[in-house]
Order: structure tokens, then C-alpha cells, then sequence
């Protein structure tokens, strides 16, 4: 069996301000950046395929993510209680999107979804707060649990006809 190893990233907590994170990386690993409580900014390299499960979690100072369009998968809470981000976009060529991925974003105010998603997960935005308006992509058959709750600002969502679960 031949094993490939991929370019993974991890860094300590003590971390502040921007993150460039290297050419060559393919996975941002679980809980990578985790309780950087001053990481800033981040920006993700063209090559990134994966971000691993919590991988900014409670980085409370993150104001500004780049994701590039290499990016195909988002793993659970991997922005799970970033209280300073406000936007988000995820790039079309994403076909998984976690469950509670924005969990706890409490300042989000607009995120932009993949098309290519066919699954809103459990908690997505959970407690997003500022969050006012969301269009659910048209591949969308299932939106999970929780998915919007606790949002005391969003007046508006659009459902697309394939959703057959909420």
C-alpha cells in the first residue's frame, strides 16, 4: 500500500495578527488555529482542499477569512464561536459544509454559500445574531436542525423548491 503524506498546518495559541498560511499546504488540520484569540486575518493559499474540524474555533479576534476555490471540503464548527467575523463567502467548488460551522458567530451579518452544497448542516448558524438574510442554494434537499436558530435579525431566507427536510 502506498501511503501519501499531505502538507498539513498547526500552530500554537499564542499566535497573533494575520496568518499567510504556505503554498504547498493541502489540509488545515483539526483545531489548527483553535483559541488563537488574536489571530486577525487569515488567508488560504490555492491548493488548500480540506479544513479539518474546529479548525479556527474561538479565534474571537478573526475579522476576515480568504477561502480559495480549491477548497472542496469544511469540517464541523470549523469557525465555531468567531465572534468578530462578520462576512463570509464559500467558494462554489465546496461540496461539504459541516455541521455548526458559523456556530455562535455572533457579529455575522452575511455569508455566501456554495452552490454546490446539498446539505445545510445541523447548528450552521446557530446563534448568529446579526445574521439578516440568507439564500439556501438550489441543490439544498435538507436543511438540519437547528440550522438557523437563534437568529433575532434574519428577515429574510429563501428556500429553494428541492428542500424535501427542515
Amino acid at each position: 500500500m502506498n501511503l501519501k503524506l499531505l502538507p498539513v498546518i498547526s500552530v500554537k495559541t499564542s499566535f497573533s495578527g494575520n496568518a499567510t498560511i504556505k503554498n504547498g499546504t493541502k489540509t488545515i488540520a483539526g483545531n489548527a488555529f483553535a483559541y488563537c484569540n488574536n489571530l486577525t486575518g487569515v488567508t488560504i493559499p490555492n491548493g488548500v482542499v480540506s479544513i479539518g474540524i474546529q479548525a479556527f474555533r474561538c479565534c474571537y479576534g478573526l475579522k476576515s477569512v480568504t477561502i480559495p476555490n480549491t477548497v472542496k471540503h469544511i469540517d464541523d464548527l470549523v469557525f465555531y464561536e468567531c465572534t468578530s467575523l462578520k462576512n463570509i463567502v464559500i467558494p462554489n467548488n465546496v461540496t461539504h459544509l459541516g455541521d455548526g460551522v458559523f456556530e455562535y458567530c455572533y457579529n455575522l451579518e452575511s455569508a455566501t454559500l456554495s452552490s454546490n452544497i446539498t446539505k445545510i448542516g445541523d447548528n450552521l448558524f446557530n446563534c448568529c445574531k446579526k445574521l439578516t438574510a440568507i439564500t439556501i442554494p438550489s441543490g439544498v434537499t435538507n436543511i438540519g436542525d437547528f440550522a438557523f436558530y437563534y437568529c433575532e435579525s434574519l428577515t429574510s431566507i429563501v428556500i429553494p423548491d428541492k428542500v424535501t427536510s427542515i
